[in-house]
């Protein structure tokens, strides 16, 4: 048990003393006041036999206040036994701004008309916020890659940097779609800051539409797995075709005809398999959730984050109201017992009721 307030302790045995005090100056009251006054109708009147110390009462306001005191400093219990420790996780997002990822439909559902990489920026700006424990980096594609942010351990450097990605920023002769080469240059910003015996992961968010051959692509994947590294994929768009735009207006081919793309997923599922890793359709909610919840998993991090402390203040208050209950009903019950029946004299000095009325007959 730990105690929030700890400079509050101090109250639990001001508070007992505190109580402990009233009832032995009252108890001393009662005596005085018994001694000054030999009548038997005072005695009556008496809620306590003044010669008889009021022990349970006592007992029950000196706990009380202990309770109390203890409540004020705020309680809680706290499991002292520390959670088994978890290997870091780095993971490398590889995004693809090939013009693919500017066609609409990049959440799957009807009318929307945000693209597959406005979806992606949503996408990593998610998993830096439910994934604290992670470290990331930020590799992005399309004619060629380049890494734009290394392994860091702040999120914040992450979302900073995801603002700025569109396909519009990748030059005309450099558009394309080097995914192979973005793995290569993936594993490489990974290794630069390894973690011991920490988990390396690839996750690639693309549409899957790109040039290089499936078998290349298959065997890059393979070759990071066996390396040590797992290659997740996210696939991103609707696998029916959809019109890509640029700066608002529809892409064409050399013939006038508007430029129509779809997502890839069997190239990605086939990547995450050979890549030891695992593939989920990130256009709608529902696939987001568990890529999230997936690589949560992989990093250790509990899904309803650290066990809150069981706060036992209300507790301690609450087992101070019987026994203050306890020490009114006693109180009263002698109150009562005092008025009703005749007490019996204290001291060998007392007058006895008897005697009284035979000396005055």
């Amino acid at each position: 048990m730990i105690f929030e307030r700890p400079e509050l302790l101090a109250l639990a045995p001001l508070a007992a003393i505190l109580f402990a005090f009233t009832v032995g100056a009252h108890w001393r009251r009662l005596r005085r006041l018994a001694a000054a006054y030999e009548a038997t109708a005072l005695r009556r009147l008496l809620p306590t036999s003044p010669g008889r110390f009021p022990t349970q009462r006592f007992l029950c306001l000196v706990g009380a206040g202990a309770l109390i005191g203890l409540a004020a400093a705020g309680p809680v219990l706290w499991d002292p036994e520390p959670s088994d420790p978890v290997p870091p996780l780095d993971v490398a997002i590889v995004v693809d701004l090939s013009l693919s990822m500017n066609a609409a439909g990049g959440t799957g559902n009807a009318g929307d008309p945000r693209s597959r990489i406005e979806r992606a920026r949503e996408v990593i700006e998610r998993l830096t916020e439910e994934l604290p424990s992670v470290r990331f980096s930020l590799v992005v594609f399309a004619g060629w890659p380049y890494v734009l942010v290394p392994p860091t351990d702040d999120p914040e450097v992450i979302r900073y940097f995801v603002d700025s990605l569109q396909p519009e920023v990748v030059q005309e002769p450099d558009r394309g779609s080097a995914l192979r080469s973005a793995l290569t240059l993936a594993e490489r910003a990974l290794e630069t800051r390894p973690s011991e015996d920490g988990h390396q992961a690839i996750l690639v968010l693309s549409d899957g539409d790109v040039f290089e051959d499936a078998d290349v692509l298959v065997d890059a994947a393979a070759s990071a797995a066996a390396r040590g590294l797992e290659v997740w994929t996210a696939g991103l768009g609707s696998e029916e075709e959809s019109p890509i735009s640029m700066a608002g207006e529809p892409a064409l081919d050399p013939v006038g005809r508007a430029v129509r793309t779809s997502q890839n997923a069997d190239l990605l599922r086939a990547m995450a398999a050979a890549g030891q890793g695992r593939y989920e359709d990130i256009t709608g909610d529902g696939g987001l959730d568990a890529l999230v919840n997936d690589l949560r998993d992989l990093s250790g991090d509990s899904r309803e984050g650290p066990a809150e402390p069981f706060d036992t203040t209300a507790l301690f208050a609450l087992l101070a109201i019987p026994l203050l209950l306890w020490e009114g009903i006693l109180d009263a019950r002698r109150g009562v017992v005092g008025r009703g029946t005749k007490q019996k004299p204290d001291g060998p000095d007392a007058v006895d009721a008897h005697g009284e009325k035979d000396r005055a007959a």
